[in-house]
């Protein structure tokens, strides 16, 4: 019996092998594209800040969330003291999601400056609803150290009460270089723009945790490429020398970015 069924040639064959292969080029191009603007969208994202927090200081002669007097100005009925640094509620560590870590965001929202609308409110601590979300992933938080004030890309929801702050890695170390690349000098232990790490702890990032130097001790560091958030030139750190490791495709990095 004869059979009008005829097999694949060559030809149609290839032009399959080659669609397939434009599908999966597409797809994985697709993908660097997402990344690339999430990670633009976070530059901007963190330049916007900047911009909401200078115009507000000229309108208030205030830094959000330190201002004296928000609840005579519309700001909310929650007031700093006034010293231009950004503490929680015991002004010691900035280790509970407390105080004006909570105000600055209220405030840049009941001025009309902000980009999303924030309670204000320390019982809460969530992203989205008390601290912004990050146009990649998790949130972002600010804090004051030695009188600077820094925003935290890597904040994650508070917990506990009073509501401790919690900490996240959100970046691989490609995306933290180029984000720090575009604020500040590339360099992941000196600068503006310094690199944090989860490191090798198994437990909750805890602000202990995020306050650490990265180190190849705690794991955020490592000599051997494709371990870590860090790549270490020797077995001392080099601020000079030391860099973000390309080598690792796996999310190791958050960034404590200084407030311009």
């Amino acid at each position: 019996m004869n059979s009008n069924k005829k097999a694949f040639s060559l030809i149609e064959l290839s032009i399959v092998i080659i669609i397939l292969g434009l599908l999966v080029a597409s797809v994985t191009v697709g993908k660097d594209l997402i990344k690339a603007a999430q990670i633009r969208g976070l530059i901007s994202q963190l330049h916007g800040f900047d911009t909401q927090v200078n115009t507000f200081q000229l309108k208030y002669n205030a830094l959000p969330g330190d201002i004296r007097n928000a609840d005579k100005r519309g700001l909310g009925s929650h007031n700093g003291d006034g010293n231009y640094a950004l503490e929680d509620s015991d002004g010691g560590d900035p280790d509970t999601l407390t105080g004006e870590l909570v105000y600055f965001w209220e405030h840049l929202d009941n001025a009309g400056f902000a980009d999303g609308a924030y309670d204000g409110d320390e019982t809460n601590g969530l992203i989205g609803e008390t601290i912004p979300s990050a146009k990649n992933t998790g949130g972002i938080t600010v804090y004051s150290l030695s009188g600077v004030n820094y925003y935290h890309v890597g904040a994650d929801d508070a917990t506990g009460s009073p509501r401790e702050a919690n900490f996240i890695d959100t970046l691989v170390p490609e995306d933290a270089f180029s984000l720090d690349n575009k604020l500040d000098d590339g360099f992941p232990l000196k600068g503006k723009v310094i690199a944090k790490s989860k490191g090798s702890t198994t437990s909750d990032c805890k602000y202990n945790c995020a306050s650490q130097v990265i180190s190849e001790a705690n794991g955020g560091a490592s000599q051997i490429p494709g371990e870590a958030c860090v790549l270490q030139a020797s077995s001392s750190q080099n601020a000079n020398l030391d860099e973000y490791d390309f080598e690792t495709s796996i999310v190791r990095c958050q960034l404590r970015v200084q407030m311009q």
